[in-house]
């Protein structure tokens, strides 16, 4: 019935008032692993290359999204969104997630709060656990 819906976590950094990062988890439930994915933008709206990686231990992810984030002077705007219609596509990268990104698709979407290790993590286990 809702085979082609799959939650999507969004993280987008913001340091000194500007968006520094934005990226992408999802959870793999055939390999059993994390895909996160993004890119760093900086003051002057310069894009740097995306980047995509895999992650197998959700507290390894935790660290890595702590480092990327800058989490003790950055604010974070943390989500879930609801991106029906990911399977139809060949590659699953950071621009087809960029692309998705919607209002109409968010489910929930906290802006600029502090980086919390514990709302990250649950999140981290809401996407392996809640399922269509």
């Amino acid at each position: 019935m809702y085979m082609s819906d799959k939650l999507v976590l969004f993280l987008e950094e913001e340091y000194e008032g500007s968006v520094d990062m934005t990226c992408y988890v999802v959870y793999d439930a055939t390999e059993e692993e994390y895909f996160i994915c993004g890119q760093r933008v900086d003051d002057l709206s310069n894009k740097y290359a995306p980047f995509h990686f895999y992650c197998k231990s959700k507290r390894s992810l935790l660290k890595y999204i702590r480092f990327i984030t800058n989490a003790e002077d950055s604010r974070l705007t943390c989500g879930l969104f609801n991106f029906s219609g990911i399977y139809l596509e060949e590659v699953v990268d950071y621009g087809v997630l960029d692309k998705m990104r919607s209002n109409y698709n968010e489910v929930a979407l906290y802006v600029k709060m502090e980086f919390d290790k514990k709302v990250i993590l649950d999140l981290l286990d809401v996407l392996k656990d809640v399922r269509y």
